[in-house]
């Protein structure tokens, strides 16, 4: 689907959450970041762990400035989805 350009929200949090949870968060942050370059309303679980993946790949400065934005979310408890 994606090679046929189709792109979604749901897409890419699948291929995301997919990459993260096989610990290849290289592509996990490749996924998130053309997650959130179609919206930022999104749960703060992917806040979380788009700036787990960019810390993995040594861009400190963009996850801590995702971890900023995190902050300023409603507070849900991200322990149960993480």
């Amino acid at each position: 689907m994606l090679a046929k350009g189709y792109k979604s929200v749901d897409l890419f949090q699948k291929l995301g959450n997919s990459s993260y949870s096989n610990c290849e968060l290289e592509k996990a942050a490749e996924w998130y970041s053309e997650l959130f370059a179609l919206t930022t309303d999104l749960d703060p679980v992917y806040y979380y762990r788009y700036a787990e993946s960019l810390r993995s790949i040594s861009e400190n400065e963009k996850a801590d400035a995702l971890i900023e934005k995190l902050k300023h979310k409603p507070k849900t408890s991200i322990k149960k989805k993480v």
